[in-house]
């Protein structure tokens, strides 16, 4: 084999999540319920975005937690029916069930169509059951070639686009009415596929979810590219601390060819930490925090320098938190009504910050 043909479902897919009329879904229940009892194929059909592979994958899931001798077959663009070696062949024969996803591109390959002929009619012979997803353009002749095999033991499933009603219900549970308002009519139309329905919804969704503050796909990539800029940050600025001593050195031995190169080299650092800081302010984070959260942010990063200087005393760091507010509490008392308004609220703010980690680490 070129790759695992002889796959697994997507753990993800159910029949409960799967999306499509009342009626329909009622008879799928119906007769997954008795392990479709009478039909040895059945075909799942529909125009490609309306869920015919979701499907397959969730009726397998069910099959995997009840049945013992099962497989799941997904072909890819290009597969070769021959990639299956026939030890493969001969023990899928062997089971009770296969289930075969995307088997349109191996029809689209002439050379390859007697193979899969030949093997239908091994599982038929063997009475194995078969489910497989099929696009709603696949010709007659293939439907036939596949189908012939099993006799009239067969059940087809068509998949249609949900109805404007169907699509807005759908929309109403992953969107609050108040963004609902926002998403076009257009979008709810019979003839969109269920699938394009989805990639029109999926813009609203993501901006509910970063109001929501429930992005964290999103918010997990951005603090990735956060620390990479703050790394960046911290090793620019110890650079540029780096060069002082130099300097002084160079100045004092009169070495001025060499300071005008150091300070060359500051000016380089420099224009680095500029570069950073826009790179700081062109991070996608959504929603934008607040001052007071890059504020807290912020009061986190002392704490952990704290807790990583005294990473053997819980008490030693309470001990220090105490301390700071003690520090401020002084400060505080020699603050006069001279002193700049920003100066004392920002004092203020800063008291306050540790007081509320104090709180949040003690009784």
């Amino acid at each position: 084999m070129r790759h695992m043909i002889i796959n697994r479902p997507m753990a993800d897919r159910t029949v409960r999540g799967f999306q499509c009329e009342a009626n329909l879904l009622d008879e799928i229940e119906h007769q997954l319920a008795t392990h479709f009892a009478g039909f040895k194929c059945i075909r799942i059909e529909g125009d490609q975005g309306n869920g015919s592979s979701y499907l397959l994958h969730a009726l397998a899931n069910e099959y995997k937690n009840k049945v013992t001798h099962c497989a799941f077959l997904q072909f890819k663009e290009g597969d070769k029916f021959s990639d299956l070696t026939h030890y493969h062949m001969n023990n899928l024969a062997t089971i009770q069930v296969v289930f075969i996803d995307n088997i349109h591109f191996i029809l689209e390959n002439q050379q390859e169509e007697k193979a899969l002929a030949e093997f239908l009619s091994q599982l038929a012979q063997n009475n194995v059951q078969v489910f497989y997803s099929s696009i709603r353009d696949e010709t007659i002749d293939h439907k036939l070639m596949i189908e012939n095999p099993f006799s009239d033991a067969l059940l087809g499933i068509i998949l249609k686009p949900l109805s404007s009603e169907l699509k807005f219900s759908w929309a109403q549970r992953l969107l609050k009415d108040h963004v609902l308002d926002e998403v076009p009519n257009e979008l709810f139309e019979i003839n969109q596929t269920n699938a394009d329905f989805l990639k029109g919804l999926q813009p609203y969704i993501d901006e509910y979810n970063a109001k929501m503050g429930a992005n964290h796909r999103e918010m997990r990539q951005q603090s990735q590219q956060l620390k990479e800029l703050e790394i960046r940050l911290l090793r620019t600025n110890l650079a540029i601390l780096e060069l002082e001593p130099r300097k002084d050195e160079v100045i004092r031995d009169q070495q001025y060819e060499k300071a005008a190169d150091l300070r060359d080299e500051q000016k380089t650092l420099e224009q680095e930490l500029i570069a950073i800081r826009e790179a700081f302010n062109q991070l996608p984070i959504l929603p934008r925090p607040s001052k007071n959260a890059m504020d807290l942010y912020h009061n986190y990063t002392r704490l952990l320098i704290i807790l990583s200087a005294n990473e053997n005393s819980f008490l030693q760091m309470i001990k220090d938190i105490r301390n700071k507010i003690d520090s401020l509490n002084e400060k505080k008392k020699s603050l006069s009504l001279e002193h700049q308004k920003a100066e004392r609220l920002e004092l203020f703010q800063e008291l306050g910050e540790w007081t509320n980690v104090l709180n949040k680490f003690t009784i």
